[in-house]
């Protein structure tokens, strides 16, 4: 060595160089965009969400209406579509079978909304990653024409759990608020507790109506006898009042928009 680093930094630079150019280069098989306006006209964009949307449309024109409690046995991934007395209100998609998804659908309009003027149509994805893309360009159509009401609406939102952070979309429980005069069965010729009685309650009602999970041994551990219930179909309001009455000291129903939760008070 003389001293010399002249021969080191052109190395350095050399190798810097392709890295940067390594960098530069797109993955194989990405897309590299054609920015020149004069090769603007000769550019084909293969867009995956419309070109999905066109054969859904077609398929789901292709198919009639059925009332929704008709099509929980419906066992695969796809799409579905949601009909008010004929109107078409709501598209939706899931990853599970479509029955299950259809099934929770199910619970959300009981007492709000008689079945029979709920219709379904639906259409299996043999390809679960087409659903993901195909959804917002579903939805973006059917706002167009008036069709997707129920999307924005908080409809299709998921309960939140007690204690958690956030609301649901409140515009659909204005328009379609719970009956809680409507008929529950519940109570048996056995003894049983007052969180078996709950559970029963809940089965059938409105709203969700329980006791958090969290909060279940100690609701149990508070009413831990058994009470004589027999089966009757009374009014949602007036097993709520029952309940009540039920309770045991520091414990309380806390009535929210979709949800009531049996909680210490």
């Amino acid at each position: 060595m003389n001293g010399d680093t002249s021969n080191v930094t052109n190395v350095e630079d050399v190798e810097a160089a392709e890295e940067a150019a390594a960098f530069a280069r797109p993955p194989i098989g990405a897309v590299i965009p054609i920015r020149n306006p004069d090769d603007e006209p000769f550019v084909f964009r293969f867009e995956v969400g419309p070109a999905i949307l066109v054969q859904l449309l077609e398929k789901l024109r292709q198919l009639e209406g059925r009332p929704l409690a008709d099509c929980l046995a419906a066992s695969y991934p796809g799409f579905y579509q949601l009909f008010l007395d004929g109107r078409p209100v709501y598209i939706g998609k899931t990853s599970r079978p479509i029955g299950v998804r259809l099934g929770e659908h199910i619970k959300t309009i009981r007492g709000r909304i008689p079945h029979h003027r709920v219709g379904c149509r639906f259409a299996y994805v043999e390809d679960p990653s087409l659903v993901d893309m195909a959804e917002q360009a579903l939805i973006r159509f059917f706002e167009s024409f008036g069709e997707a009401d129920w999307n924005r609406s908080g409809f299709g939102s998921k309960t939140t759990g007690y204690g958690r952070a956030g609301t649901r979309g409140a515009n659909w429980d204005t328009d379609f608020p719970p009956d809680f005069g409507w008929p529950v069965e519940a109570g048996s010729v056995r003894p049983m507790t007052l969180a078996q009685l709950i559970r029963m309650i809940n089965c059938n009602a409105p709203i969700t109506f329980t006791i958090p999970t969290k909060l279940y041994g100690a609701f149990s551990a508070a009413h831990a006898t058994s009470l004589n219930v027999v089966g009757a179909t009374l009014p949602f309001r007036q097993w709520a009042t029952f309940i009540e009455r039920q309770l045991a000291a520091g414990w309380k129903i806390e009535r929210q928009a979709r949800s009531w939760y049996v909680v210490p008070s």
